[in-house]
């Protein structure tokens, strides 16, 4: 399922990588430390959005993912900068930082040759980059990113939601252990950012499980489509949409409002008012710069005061009736 024979080359690199370790120990090794993938109206226009969401789920452990300035490449978009700012060689584990430090700019980095970059199959030996020092990565991150990209084409774009469903279960039940594993590696090396800070939050931040969130919070919509369109299996499809919207919120660390919303949204279609209003107040908790930050939705404002009119509805039918 992999696209352009993808599965084939990260295996290939696996290989490559683990005889790569046995190399002489004077051959230098420089680390990518930091991706930055251009937002610039033109990129973006190109695929942008995309490309960095790829490259949050799917790069090295260790490996710093952010938006990035316009680079001046303007029609050659999407364009991810990698800053080279570690060397170190085999024989040692000194690091020294900010050495020869330099940027190496790729153009086009959609499809396969996203895949490329991101797999390391093909070394640019102009650029300097080798495979960074890590030996293993599960395939099934990769294999279940690309089912769940299968099942947004056939879900978002085409609204079958009977085609969605079983991609997406099959893609999260493949890269959720993967992906964790990953977080897990990324708080080893530091990525995740200031100690002092919330860990949990300072997880969700650094954007490696965001894409599974999604996963878990479009699945839970395809079974409430499911749901309203066939009434044999409404029940097994409600409790099914309730129990990916559960796992979304708690993926998320519940500071995610895209996904509790969600949450509220399979509590109101299952008529359990008490479980919905919960979800909202956990919402409307949230401060709004966290709400801003996570939701996909540009406007977080407005969502958030119709979601309040929505609360303040189920606070007096509760209390009317109890």
């Amino acid at each position: 399922m992999l696209a352009g024979g993808g599965l084939v080359s990260w295996v290939l690199w696996l290989a490559a990588s683990s005889s790569s370790n046995q190399k002489d120990a004077s051959t230098p090794t420089i680390i990518t430390s930091s991706w930055h993938v251009c937002l610039s109206p033109g990129c973006v226009a190109d695929g942008a959005h995309a490309t960095l969401a790829k490259l949050k789920a799917l790069a090295p452990p260790g490996t710093q993912i952010c938006p990035g300035p316009c680079e001046s490449q303007c029609g050659k978009g999407p364009i991810v900068t990698a800053v080279v700012n570690h060397e170190t060689t085999a024989a040692t584990t000194t690091v020294r930082a900010n050495a020869n430090q330099k940027k190496v700019i790729y153009s086009r980095m959609t499809g396969n040759a996203l895949l490329d970059l991101l797999l390391l199959a093909n070394n640019n030996s102009n650029s300097g980059i080798v495979p960074p020092t890590y030996d293993e990565m599960n395939p099934c991150l990769l294999e279940g990113y690309e089912l769940v990209e299968q099942a947004n084409e056939y879900f978002r774009i085409q609204h079958d939601y009977k085609r969605a469903i079983p991609l997406y279960e099959a893609g999260i039940e493949l890269a959720v252990t993967p992906a964790m594993e990953m977080v897990q590696l990324d708080a080893e090396q530091g990525v995740l950012g200031d100690p002092n800070k919330d860990v949990e939050k300072e997880m969700w931040s650094v954007g490696r499980l965001e894409w599974l969130v999604r996963a878990y919070c479009d699945c839970a919509k395809a079974h409430l489509a499911e749901a309203a369109a066939a009434e044999d299996q409404k029940t097994m499809s409600m409790d099914r949409a309730r129990v990916l919207a559960e796992a979304a919120c708690d993926l998320s660390h519940r500071v995610d409002m895209d996904s509790l919303e969600q949450l509220a949204q399979v509590y109101q279609a299952s008529n359990n008012p008490a479980g919905e209003l919960n979800a909202l107040q956990s919402l409307l908790d949230l401060p709004e710069e966290d709400a801003m930050s996570s939701s996909t939705n540009n406007n977080v404002a407005n969502r958030r005061r119709l979601l309040g009119f929505r609360r303040a509805k189920l606070e007096r039918e509760l209390n009317s009736s109890s």
